[in-house]
C-alpha cells in the first residue's frame, strides 16, 4: 500500500508523540520526548510548521520529515526524517523525501 502523505496538523499530535516515543528513534529525538514537545519543535525559529510532513498508512502514522532552515548564506534547508521499523522497505521514508 502506497502511503498517504501531507503537512501535519494539530491533530497528528498523539501519534506523532507516539513515534517519537519509540525506543529506537528515542536516542536520536530526546530532546522532542515527553509532554509538549510539539512546542518545543515549532517554537525553534528554523523549523518551519509547515515543513512538518506526515505518512499515513491507512489510519496509522508511520513516519514524517521536517526540514530546518539554516540561517547562514544562501538559503539552506536540512530535511530529517523517521519511519516506523514496521513501515520500512515499503517506500515511506522515499515519499517524505
Amino acid at each position: 500500500m502506497a502511503p498517504t502523505l501531507r503537512r501535519y496538523t494539530p491533530a497528528d499530535e498523539t501519534q506523532l508523540q507516539a513515534l517519537f516515543d519509540e525506543p529506537s528513534i528515542a536516542h536520536q529525538y530526546d530532546h522532542f520526548t515527553g509532554p509538549g514537545w510539539v512546542e518545543r519543535v515549532f517554537a525553534d525559529p528554523y523549523i518551519p510548521r509547515e515543513g512538518m510532513h506526515v505518512a499515513f498508512e491507512g489510519d496509522a502514522l508511520v513516519g514524517f520529515a521536517y526540514c530546518v532552515l539554516l540561517p547562514a548564506g544562501p538559503p539552506w534547508d536540512l530535511m530529517r526524517g523517521w519511519v516506523h521499523p514496521a513501515a520500512r522497505r515499503r517506500g515511506v521514508g522515499r515519499s517524505l523525501f
